[in-house]
């Protein structure tokens, strides 16, 4: 019974400790892709990656930029997308 309780303890506090993370509640980090310029590729292919916003081609006369994510398991999470 006690090993039982110390397994859902440690459980606990590793989903707390996710949740909790500063870069799941609260990304500071913008994403720009072309800011200023044009043809410019950005590539994530592994992790977990974070911004509170991603710019896609931010200025007026910017074009033909690109934003990828592959491979299973590569996260992007942003709060805003502008494009």
């Amino acid at each position: 019974m006690v090993g039982k309780r110390l397994r859902s303890l440690a459980l606990l506090a590793v989903v707390l400790i996710v949740m909790c993370s500063p870069q799941v509640l609260h990304a500071q980090d913008n994403l720009f892709v072309g800011d200023g310029s044009s043809d410019q590729t950005t590539n994530f292919t592994s992790g977990t990656n974070n911004f509170a916003n991603t710019f896609i081609g931010y200025g007026s006369g910017d074009s033909n930029n690109t934003l990828n994510v592959y491979n299973a398991g590569t996260l992007l999470n942003v709060a805003d997308i502008n494009v």
